[in-house]
């Protein structure tokens, strides 16, 4: 279905790190800061219909997806 009424935004997800460090490194390895903060700041960039408030993810962290989300 085609919607004439949207646009495009920038959001952030991920703000903060994980609770819990991972069982792939000792505790105290260099490795483990690296991936706890991982998921931090990644960009989302969605299409949000206007008229509905619904909206489909287009691309994470400036990559395209292949196809976009389904609308939720």
């Amino acid at each position: 279905m085609s919607r004439s009424n949207t646009t495009i935004i920038k959001d952030y997800i991920g703000y903060g790190g994980r609770e819990e460090t991972s069982d792939l490194w000792r505790e105290d390895a260099i490795q483990q800061k690296k991936f706890h903060y991982s998921l931090y700041e990644i960009e989302v960039t969605q299409e949000v219909d206007l008229d509905t408030g619904e909206s489909r993810i287009t691309a994470i962290d400036g990559i395209p997806l292949r196809e976009p989300t389904g609308w939720k």
